[in-house]
């Protein structure tokens, strides 16, 4: 509806292929507003995104619709139906204002007024052609992690992992929580989606913390838009993770058009270890004594120094490629190989 306003052509049919065909723009658990924006429209449309919880910041809220609707002319994407921690499980589109009730327009339900949903929203923002720099950095993780990426200048935006809280400290960053009901029976979301937007990251080396949130596997995508709109190539990295787990990432970027981000796995042992015993108890590693093996070389190289370690880690590195595709899957393959080549650097 969004994209529809501003003259992006589509019905729900094809936007939903599209997306669900481009990178990470539907990140299988919700749409990743930003980077799903600048596709569906050629790189002429950004997605403006904007935070504000209706019911923790109700005039503020109230004064974001009425500027950028009613003054601005735009229609806002918004997210109701939120769960205890405010997390939203369906989007409507705010359209106008009638007394001191907002109208939307409901892709799943007939309701016609954000009041019908008690007025209780956290806003996501607008599609609008945006003038100068349009660099963007969109960051997306499923359901199994949280992550804080800390830009050049050790601000961070994201879910801070010693609280848990969102923190929006980089400027023009947001963090979203988001989350799908089921639209034919109702039923809460099961699985919630994580996104981070950057809008004109500044250039330079940042770092992604991710935290696990329960057992599984995830993918960090990593999308970078130039100042002139053009996207640079998508970045992925799968982890795997256990409830509490830690992983570090770098990411290099420049909003420079041309420029392609370069995406590193910033291991430690105790993390790597975590990565075995979690393959262990996911079935990615289906022995247990080859996962014992495995964890015995990293202990050792953890002990060793110089060219000890690196003859340690490179008996691993043999042992983790004799194992693929036997006891050992590709995921778990490819993440504790980043892990040993990361250590070795160390």
């Amino acid at each position: 509806m969004a994209l529809n306003f501003t003259g992006v052509g589509n019905d729900p049919g094809s936007l939903n292929a599209f997306m669900a065909a481009t990178d990470t723009d539907y990140a299988g658990l919700s749409v990743n507003w930003g980077p799903a924006t600048r596709d569906a429209s050629g790189g002429t449309m950004k997605f403006h995104s904007t935070r504000i919880n209706s019911v923790s910041s109700p005039q503020s809220a109230a004064e974001y619709l009425d500027t950028t609707v009613c003054q601005g002319g735009y229609p806002v994407v918004v997210g109701v139906e939120l769960n205890p921690q405010g997390i939203p499980g369906h989007f409507v589109v705010v359209t106008g204002k009638t007394g001191n009730d907002f109208q939307i327009a409901d892709p799943g339900f007939p309701h016609t007024l954000l009041s019908q949903y008690n007025s209780e929203f956290e806003t996501r923002g607008f599609v609008a052609d945006p003038p100068g720099d349009i660099s963007e950095l969109d960051l997306a993780v499923g359901d199994a992690a949280e992550f804080l990426v800390v830009d050049p200048s050790q601000r961070g935006t994201g879910s801070d992992p010693a609280t848990g809280q969102v923190t929006e400290q980089i400027p023009r960053s947001v963090y979203f929580r988001d989350g799908l009901e089921d639209d034919v029976t109702g039923a809460p979301p099961t699985a919630v989606a994580h996104f981070a937007d950057v809008f004109q990251p500044s250039q330079g080396l940042y770092k992604i913390t991710i935290t696990g949130l329960k057992l599984g596997t995830y993918t960090l995508s990593t999308r970078m838009f130039s100042q002139d709109g053009s996207p640079q190539p998508e970045r992925t990295l799968v982890g795997i993770a256990g409830v509490g787990s830690t992983s570090s990432v770098s990411l290099e970027l420049s909003p420079s058009p041309g420029a392609v981000p370069r995406v590193k796995r910033l291991a430690t042992f105790a993390g790597t270890l975590a990565d075995i015993s979690n393959s262990l108890q996911l079935g990615l590693i289906d022995n247990r004594g080859i996962a014992t093996s495995l964890a015995q070389e990293i202990l050792a190289a953890q002990r060793a120094a110089g060219l000890s370690r690196g003859n340690i880690l490179a008996a691993f590195e043999r042992e983790v490629k004799a194992q693929a595709g036997k006891h050992v899957t590709a995921i778990v393959v490819q993440v504790l190989l980043e892990d040993a080549a990361s250590l070795r650097t160390q």
